[in-house]
């Protein structure tokens, strides 16, 4: 719907994976989850300009029509989404696999 990027929602759910497994009643342990998705949405959009679908299309110079078009490698071949899906994948590395454990807490 070219709202929320795929891969800032990945990187949401990649979050959940790793800290998500807390009681409802951890208001404590919530409070965390929210600030490990709110620095993981900051540091896309602070690398991309983004963390919206359809601007990060627009500043690729993509034309949104609100029609899917067909997948064919000359789609793909111009859209940002290779680039943001890296972009993604560093951040992960960064914020949520190769974390001292005092940054965990």
């Amino acid at each position: 719907m070219r709202e929320k990027c795929g891969a800032v929602t990945a990187m949401f759910l990649l979050a959940g994976l790793r800290d998500g497994s807390y009681s409802p009643a951890d208001g404590d342990a919530k409070k965390r989850m929210y600030a490990l998705v709110q620095e993981l949405d900051a540091a896309f959009a602070g690398r991309c300009t983004s963390t919206n679908c359809q601007e990060l299309l627009k500043l690729a110079d993509e034309k949104f029509c609100g029609v899917p078009a067909l997948r064919l490698s000359a789609f793909h071949d111009k859209k940002p989404c290779a680039t943001l899906v890296e972009a993604a994948s560093q951040i992960v590395s960064e914020l949520l696999v190769h974390v001292t454990p005092e940054r965990r807490a």
